[in-house]
C-alpha cells in the first residue's frame, strides 16, 4: 500500500463506512456540527474591526470548541467496510468540499494583510493546518505533514469503491501527454476542456456544452452537479460547481487506475507550467494552489482516492 497523507484525504477516509451498517444519520449531525463550527469560525474574523484582531479571535474561539467536534471526525475517520447510502456520499462530499475551500479561501481574502504583517501570515497558516487535522480527526499540528503514513483508507482489494470504473494503467510519458492535453497551456486560466465556459453562466447554458448536466438547484448557494466521462484515457468525471444558479468553478476528476506517483509527479510540472510555480516547501503536498487575475483559484488535490484539478473562470475570458 502506498504511503501518502493530504489535506484533501479528509474526504477520502470518511467514505468508507462500517460494513453492514449504514452510518447517514451520523454523518449528517456531524457535518452539521462542522457547518456551524466553519461559519462561526469565519464569523470571528470578520466581524473583528481589524483583521489581525479577527485571527487571534478565531484562534480562541477555535480552541475552545474543537474538541468534541475533533472526536467526532475522528470517530467517522475510524469507520470501514461498505459506503454509505449516495444520498450521504454526495452530501458528505459536497460539505467537506465546501468547507475546505471557504477556510482555505482565507489566504485570499487575507492576502493583503498576511503579505505585510509575516506573524499574521503564520497565525493564519497555523489556523488552516489546524482546521484541517480537526477535519480528519487527526491531532492539532498534523495536516501539514507530508512525512510518510499509512493512510486510513485500505486497499482497493478491501473495500468495495465509490464509483465503479475501469481502465488501463499508463505510462509516466503517455500520462504526461494525455494530461497535458486536457489541461492546455499556460495560454489561458482554464482548462481546454472548459475552454467555452465562462464565469456566470447558467445552468441552463452549460448544459449546452455538457448536455449530460443535471437541473441545478438556485435556492442554495452552492450547488455540486457531475457528468459523467465514457472511454476517456484519463479522466473519469466534470464537477461542476453553481453559486446561486451561475456557473462558479469547474472540477476534472480522474480515473482511479491512474498511478498515483506518476500522476502526481506530472501533474504538478504541468501545474506549474500552466498556473504557476508552487513554492518548494509546498511541491511535495497533495493540494496545490494558486491564485490568478481577480484572484481567481486553480487547485490540485486528492479526493476519496481520485485526483481532481479545479479551477475558477477569471472575468475576462
Amino acid at each position: 500500500m502506498r504511503s501518502k497523507k493530504s489535506l484533501s484525504g479528509c474526504v477520502c477516509i470518511l467514505l468508507v463506512l462500517l460494513a453492514g451498517c449504514k452510518k447517514d444519520e451520523q454523518v449528517a449531525t456531524t457535518l452539521a456540527e462542522l457547518d456551524s463550527f466553519t461559519q462561526k469560525l469565519l464569523q470571528s474574523i470578520e466581524s473583528a474591526p481589524i483583521p489581525a484582531q479577527g485571527l487571534d479571535a478565531a484562534r480562541a474561539y477555535f480552541d475552545a470548541n474543537q474538541a468534541d467536534l475533533r472526536s467526532k471526525m475522528k470517530e467517522l475517520s475510524s469507520l470501514r467496510g461498505y459506503q454509505v447510502s449516495e444520498e450521504a456520499r454526495k452530501q458528505l462530499e459536497q460539505s467537506l468540499t465546501k468547507n475546505i475551500t471557504t477556510v482555505y479561501s482565507l489566504k485570499i481574502k487575507m492576502m493583503g494583510l498576511t503579505m505585510q504583517d509575516k506573524v499574521a501570515g503564520t497565525k493564519l497558516d497555523q489556523l488552516i493546518d489546524d482546521y484541517t487535522a480537526l477535519v480528519k480527526g487527526e491531532a492539532a499540528g498534523t495536516a501539514s505533514n507530508t512525512s510518510s503514513t499509512t493512510p486510513v483508507m485500505p486497499a482497493k482489494s478491501e473495500t468495495t469503491p465509490v464509483v465503479s470504473e475501469t481502465g488501463p494503467k499508463q505510462g509516466g510519458n503517455e500520462l504526461r501527454g494525455q494530461l497535458k492535453e486536457v489541461l492546455g497551456d499556460d495560454s489561458s486560466w482554464k482548462a481546454t476542456v472548459f475552454s467555452s465556459l465562462r464565469l456566470g453562466m447558467t445552468c441552463d447554458e452549460t448544459r449546452k456544452l455538457f448536455p449530460e448536466l443535471g437541473v441545478c438547484d438556485s435556492t442554495k448557494s452552492f450547488d455540486f452537479l457531475e457528468v459523467s466521462v465514457k472511454n476517456h484515457p484519463v479522466v473519469s468525471r466534470y464537477k461542476f460547481s453553481f453559486k446561486e444558479g451561475t456557473l462558479y468553478d469547474a472540477t476534472l476528476i480522474f480515473r482511479r487506475s491512474l498511478n498515483y506517483e506518476e500522476f502526481k509527479s506530472a501533474s504538478l510540472d504541468l501545474f506549474e507550467k500552466k498556473w504557476g510555480a508552487i513554492p518548494p516547501e509546498k511541491r511535495d503536498q497533495e493540494i496545490l494552489t494558486a491564485v490568478g487575475p481577480g484572484f481567481v483559484l486553480a487547485q490540485r488535490s486528492e479526493m476519496m482516492n481520485e485526483w481532481h484539478i479545479k479551477h475558477g473562470f477569471p472575468k475576462n475570458e
